[in-house]
């Protein structure tokens, strides 16, 4: 009988420009996820600022690797961004997609260049760890010359040595990088995440679910960054903690780091993104509730169909409850029953009750208190208007 595979098989998938390296001052490599057209070879096809491409070949039959020669060495430590001329395509004539075309010469890693940032020891059923580490520098650091540790204080043991890339990969100033087992699992699980920034890896280091440590050093055994972790540094009130990672807030005043539970209205982990914990830059801004409109018509006309209600506090840990009351005094939606919050929390209310019903149109309340520990409730009151036009 025929096979089952015959049949029309179209290429519906756009080519991604998955990595750019410096192989050396003058050379480059180029890594796509398919084969691309030999129109990628052609000099022409790219341009790197004032560099000039003088030459370029296929690193592999199936042309998905390519080195670009160039006119001049690269300087360490700059950033530059390489950009197609023309429209380079896969073999059906789908466009690459690039979103993120910047490349460097790497400096070798300074302590305190690369930092942990987030780390979820203690998933879900289903779930996996993940260790994020962040750019703070204003450098280029290679994450192939890295490598992350566990440390058994007790026994002054390490674990086996876990490399963060087991290929040439560049972390530029100010990105993260998250290295897990499963990256599915994450994305899955965690809706405020980055799949660009989450990278699979064989194995990651041995991470206990009550409390550990982790090193992070260098080629040249320097000691980058370390950090410690356990059920005791997440939030008081939160009355179970696995499934939330740690993240890192700010510097404390003795310049020591200062980690915080992910807030709930982010996801309880942020993997790739910024810290919902983390510091607010806001320094003039006015805490409180903010709403997008003092009115709103849910008649889903694509005018003023919903709220949104920004609610923002100077403390980084609270435990927030928001209602919405009719004016009768009433309450008719609960948005937020006691889920923990960061610095800023984003809700949207679409003009239901409880029940998913339309509301009548009238005057509604929108009430929040806002519980920080040590710290008396804070109450704050909006008002907003619902009209059907």
């Amino acid at each position: 009988m025929i096979n089952s595979v015959c049949r029309c098989n179209p290429d519906v998938d756009d080519p991604v420009l998955e990595n750019i390296y410096p192989v050396n001052p003058g050379k480059i490599m180029l890594e796509f996820t398919e084969t691309i057209t030999d129109k990628s070879l052609d000099p022409e096809s790219w341009s790197l600022g004032e560099y000039i491409i003088t030459g370029i070949q296929a690193e592999d039959p199936l042309v998905r690797r390519i080195a670009l020669e160039l006119n001049d060495s690269l300087k360490t430590g700059s950033i530059y961004e390489i950009l197609p001329v023309s429209d380079i395509t896969d073999i059906a004539g789908n466009l690459l997609i690039i979103k993120d075309n910047r490349l460097g010469m790497a400096l070798d890693t300074e302590p305190g260049g690369i930092i942990f940032n987030e780390v979820m020891y203690d998933p879900l059923p289903g779930g996996v760890d993940f260790i994020e580490f962040y750019n703070p520098s204003g450098k280029i650091a290679e994450l192939s010359d890295l490598f992350v540790v566990s440390y058994d204080h007790n026994t002054s043991d390490t674990g086996r040595i876990q490399w963060l890339s087991d290929f040439p990969l560049c972390l530029m100033p100010g990105d993260y990088y998250v290295i897990t087992t499963d990256r599915d699992a994450i994305t899955d699980q965690y809706a405020s995440s980055d799949e660009d920034r989450i990278f699979e890896l064989r194995s990651l280091p041995s991470m206990p679910d009550k409390q550990g440590n982790l090193l992070l050093y260098n080629r040249n055994l320097i000691l980058i960054d370390k950090m410690k972790y356990s059920d005791d540094m997440h939030f008081d009130m939160l009355s179970v903690t696995s499934g939330v990672s740690l993240e890192l807030a700010n510097l404390g005043s003795t310049g020591a780091k200062v980690w915080r539970s992910a807030s709930a209205t982010s996801g309880y982990a942020t993997p790739g993104m910024k810290n919902s914990s983390g510091a607010n830059n806001n320094i003039n801004s006015n805490f409180g509730m903010s709403l997008s409109s003092r009115k709103i018509s849910p008649d889903n006309d694509g005018f003023e169909d919903y709220l949104v209600i920004s609610i923002s506090s100077e403390h980084d840990q609270n435990i927030i409850r928001l209602v919405v009351y009719n004016d009768m005094g009433y309450p008719v939606r609960n948005l937020a029953n006691n889920i923990s919050s960061g610095y800023n929390s984003v809700f949207t209310w679409e003009g239901c009750d409880d029940s998913g019903n339309m509301v009548q149109e009238g005057i509604y309340i929108l009430c929040s208190i806002n519980i920080s520990p040590g710290r008396a409730p804070e109450i704050i009151k909006k008002v907003c208007t619902v009209v059907y036009y």
